[in-house]
């Protein structure tokens, strides 16, 4: 079994900060911290004990009981994110302890990659736009030569019920639809189609204000090659290209990457769309050719279109998809990123070119507001399902 929850200890441990009152201490220490700190010590030296009987004798058999505790020691979460429930249509079930949150070694979607999945946003108990990930999810399926394990209508239960399972109003949620388990070779004939669904909370996926929606993203021009268009078109968990992308972008100061196709037109970000304002006031987003069709770019064209000419988008010009190279990005009003976590970033600086004047642009921030009150269901429930909690 290959435990889903990375192991992040010693990165709680380290990031920790911690601020009271009782700094003031002499002996440097809060009773309080102390308390909060003990689980962790324990599990630190548990796991110490552990890897000393691994170095000092053969690598041991492991009994059932064993397993578990082991799987409990090594739970940890990563810093800002909390594994809150996870269903397994291997299992016919839902689960809320975090060590049992498990996928089988045998099933294609580890040791072939057979799979694809999607995201949806809950939010203030309502799951938004999920009939339309559901069937985004099915369409991925169908371009991978997947099964689905469950109907429609039992996917959507499914998730619904995970997600009341979690006790979280707002959060994240991810499902797959995958090959299933069956033997290690490369064909899936043997499998049977299996569905995982996890809801979880990550601050970097939140619909909050934090300052780089306020101040703007950079970004750099990959130098991975995109994916091919076939592959591009649908949701798959291959995200090999997008990891490289933005490891390496990172790994210059940046925070996100930008695929370009062998044409040297944009395609989108590592797991964004990409949108301008031209100098002629137009609002430009590339064709889903050669990047997956995201639903909140989707909804944000069409909200933009039906709103082209009123006091809320009265800038623009105009609203069309389109290729756009690199120079023009860099040489526009503005250049922002969408997805369905982040509705809508501003990109202030493109490889070493800084975007108009460096700032967040009106069209920008506008069309920021506008996906936020639509994915708010105070202001109308028509693209939200209700979670049905206990």
């Amino acid at each position: 079994m290959v435990q889903v929850a990375r192991n992040g200890f010693q990165q709680a441990a380290s990031g920790r900060q911690h601020h009271c009152a009782c700094q003031g201490n002499p002996q440097g220490r809060c009773s309080l911290l102390a308390v909060r700190l003990a689980p962790l010590q324990s599990r630190r030296k548990a796991d110490h004990q552990h890897l000393q009987r691994v170095a000092s004798s053969s690598v041991p058999v492991l009994s059932r009981q064993e397993v578990v505790e082991g799987m409990q020691r090594s739970t940890y979460g990563s810093i800002g994110q909390d594994i809150k429930s996870f269903y397994a249509s291997e299992l016919g079930g839902i689960v809320t302890q975090p060590e049992l949150m498990v996928v089988p070694i045998d099933d294609h979607m580890v040791h072939r990659g057979h799979s694809v999945f999607d995201t949806a946003l809950l939010t203030q108990g309502y799951i938004y736009q999920l009939p339309q990930h559901l069937e985004r999810l099915a369409d991925s399926a169908s371009q991978a030569g997947l099964e689905v394990a469950l109907s429609h209508s039992e996917l959507e239960r499914v998730v619904l019920e995970t997600a009341a399972a979690s006790k979280l109003l707002d959060g994240n949620i991810r499902f797959w639809a995958t090959a299933g388990r069956g033997d290690f070779s490369l064909s899936s004939s043997s499998c049977k189609a299996a569905f995982y669904c996890v809801v979880f909370v990550d601050s970097h996926m939140s619909l909050t204000d934090d300052q780089r929606e306020i101040s703007g993203i950079r970004v750099r021009t990959s130098s991975v090659p995109c994916k091919p268009e076939y592959l591009a078109a649908f949701k798959s968990t291959n995200y090999l290209p997008n990891a490289l992308s933005l490891m390496s972008a990172e790994a210059h100061g940046m925070d996100q990457a930008v695929f370009v196709t062998a044409d040297g037109y944009v395609a989108e970000a590592t797991n964004a769309n990409i949108g301008i304002v031209t100098r002629d006031d137009e609002l430009i987003v590339p064709p889903f050719d050669h990047s997956l069709r995201g639903l909140t770019a989707d909804t944000m064209l069409q909200m933009s279109r039906q709103r082209l000419g009123t006091e809320e988008l009265a800038s623009l010009a105009g609203v069309q998809q389109r290729n756009f190279t690199v120079k023009e990005a860099q040489s526009a009003k503005e250049v922002f990123m969408c997805s369905s976590f982040d509705p809508v970033v501003p990109i202030i600086m493109w490889d070493d070119q800084t975007i108009s004047d460096g700032r967040p642009g009106p069209v920008t921030l506008s069309l920021r507001s506008m996906l936020l009150k639509n994915m708010d269901p105070k202001h109308g429930t028509s693209n939200h399902i209700q979670v049905p909690y206990a």
